[in-house]
């Protein structure tokens, strides 16, 4: 795990100092107020089906901020499953759930989806 965490590309203090600000503080997403590239972000422009996966032992990203997102989408076709582990757990390593180690297995994933939008 050390390794996958020092294994990043460092990224300038203001750049951090204003990503937690503006998504942190400002809860700029979820607002449509947040700003990429001279666009908003506007989650409901996203209308393909979306499965949110999170973690229930989460102790960086409460349960209730991940659950928080239904309704947010443009889409009626919104899944969210919750898996055993934390925040990062979840998705490497030993113990997380084999569909996320390994990219197999199955998840309450709509038939109809041709693209889906994982959060």
């Amino acid at each position: 795990m050390e390794r996958w965490i020092s294994d990043r590309p460092n990224n300038p203090g203001e750049v951090v100092r204003q990503w937690f600000k503006d998504l942190y503080q400002g809860n700029k997403l979820i607002k449509n107020e947040l700003v990429l590239d001279g666009r908003v972000v506007d989650l409901k422009q996203i209308t393909m089906p979306v499965l949110n996966i999170y973690a229930e032992g989460d102790v960086v990203v409460p349960n209730a901020c991940s659950q928080g997102m239904k309704g947010r989408f443009g889409t009626r076709d919104y899944t969210e499953l919750g898996v055993p582990g934390g925040h990062i757990g979840t998705f490497v390593g030993g113990t997380s759930p084999v569909p996320m180690r390994t990219g197999r297995g199955s998840f309450p994933v709509p038939a109809s989806a041709s693209q889906i939008v994982i959060v």
